[in-house]
């Protein structure tokens, strides 16, 4: 996840990873979001975006409960049921879903990171 991935992009220290499995069997994603040096006060939401391919903005589709709010640096994991009307497996597995958190500074969203998913 970095600044560079945002539409449009930009400069910022700010950066983090998604590391994410798909189980096509019971249709849950596991992610694990860690993430560090976001701006001023720190994170105001996180979320899934979709449909949007790297350079694309897209609309949000599940905003991530919990989420550490008011901080610069941290983890975030969860699950999410992959229900077939607001997140299709199609579109999960070609890549056409985002991941990126939000600050004060970038309420258009300060990193982003494209959810790909490889295969194992």
């Amino acid at each position: 996840m970095s600044s560079s991935q945002e539409t449009p992009s930009f400069t910022s220290t700010a950066s983090g990873s998604i590391d994410a499995s798909y189980n096509r069997l019971t249709k849950t994603l596991t992610y694990k979001i860690t993430f560090s040096g976001i701006s001023g006060t720190g994170a105001t939401a996180a979320h899934i975006h979709g449909l949007g391919e790297p350079g694309v903005s897209a609309g949000v589709l599940q905003t991530f409960p919990n989420f550490p709010l008011l901080v610069t640096s941290g983890t975030y994991s969860g699950t999410l049921l992959i229900d077939g009307v607001k997140i299709t497996e199609e579109f999960l597995l070609a890549g056409r879903y985002y991941m990126n958190i939000h600050s004060v500074a970038k309420p258009g969203g300060e990193i982003r990171g494209q959810l790909i998913l490889s295969k194992q």
